[in-house]
């Protein structure tokens, strides 16, 4: 059998196992979700088992016939993306400063304007750090190696100024480059000595999540093999509510060696968006990158780097040492982070447009 009846006999083949199994195109909306239960089952567990972190993404390859696969033999798709630090705003609760209004009092002298918590990963590094310290030895912020699996969780706790303290755990990642997260938690440390031994209490903040920012970036090129005829390729790029929008979301290109390429190129400077009252936010990137060929044949290739916030007021599975002396009692909300980077294919047949 010569080139063409081969590729005709791939295509028929791919015909018959796609029919069952099309899948449409994710609508944007889709693309940018909570943080599932099965995910955040999984973030308590690494930190409470004190095991690597390996958060399962919520999409997943639609499974094919391999003739159907086949047809994009030889294509190639190059996606690279990467997210700067993530700053997280904590501000005063509403019900906080109005207490202090009924009472008198200047809301100034009791409480900071906000302190920012700022997280930054650079290889398998992670350093978080507060903006408002009160102790001059955590002028550095937290340090933590996540890409040593045999390490525990790393748990520790920072005072700042006007009770704007907060304790941080950040487990090992089982693949640093695919998904890592940590968990912080605002809280007022209180400290009696009953019996001639040291207690400590940690007690639910003055303040809270309110806003969050980080920077973002992605480049994307991809080129199909089309065996000498016409096909397609568009690259689309979707940006989560929170980051600005692209100044190019689509390219497209006809040929028989067609290539399209985007790089994010944001449209307004990067900025603070609102967190509180929400539950969760996402802040990230999707960009699809879908190839069809002349018969119709469409491959629909995802890739997500995202970070998903997520508050909970259940109980801390984090048992906390500060000083050498374990916390008695942990109450008050906390918000879990998860920075996530993967990919997945969807199928699917629709009538060429192009000649």
């Amino acid at each position: 059998m010569n080139a063409r009846g081969r590729i005709l006999s791939a295509l028929a083949a791919a015909s018959m196992a796609l029919s069952p199994v099309a899948a449409a195109q994710v609508p944007p909306d889709d693309l940018f979700r909570p943080m599932t239960t099965d995910q955040i089952d999984q973030f308590v567990d690494a930190l409470r088992s004190n095991i690597p972190l390996a958060i399962r993404p919520q999409n997943s390859s639609q499974q094919v016939d391999s003739d159907l696969a086949g047809l994009w033999a030889g294509s190639k798709t190059k996606v690279e993306s990467s997210m700067g630090p993530l700053v997280l705003r904590f501000r005063p609760k509403t019900d906080v400063l109005l207490s202090l209004a009924d009472v008198g009092g200047v809301a100034e002298k009791t409480v900071l304007d906000y302190f920012d918590v700022t997280v930054t990963m650079k290889g398998g590094r992670v350093v978080v750090e507060h903006s408002h310290f009160s102790d001059r030895r955590d002028v550095g912020g937290v340090l933590s190696r996540i890409d040593r699996l045999k390490d525990p969780t790393r748990s520790a706790f920072i005072q700042g100024q006007k009770q704007s303290g907060f304790y941080v755990s950040i487990p090992t990642a089982r693949d640093p480059m695919a998904s890592w997260g940590f968990m912080v938690c605002p809280r007022e440390m209180s400290v009696e000595f009953l019996g001639g031994s040291r207690s400590i209490s940690l007690k639910p903040s003055s303040y809270e999540l309110s806003e969050v920012m980080s920077t973002a970036d992605m480049s994307v090129q991809s080129t199909l093999a089309t065996a000498g005829q016409k096909g397609k390729v568009s690259v689309q790029l979707f940006a989560s509510p929170g980051l600005p929008e692209p100044k190019s979301k689509r390219d497209e290109a006809v040929s028989t060696v067609p290539t399209g390429a985007l790089l994010y190129s944001p449209a307004t400077p990067f900025d603070f968006s609102r967190f509180a009252p929400s539950h969760d936010v996402q802040l990230g990137l999707v960009a699809l990158v879908e190839m069809q060929n002349k018969v119709g044949y469409i491959r629909r290739h995802y890739f997500s780097h995202q970070r998903l916030l997520h508050r909970t007021d259940e109980p801390s599975p984090v048992k906390l040492v500060i000083g050498r002396t374990a916390v008695r009692s942990d109450l008050g909300d906390c918000y879990m982070v998860f920075e996530q980077r993967y990919s997945w294919m969807t199928y699917d047949k629709q009538p060429a447009t192009f000649k």
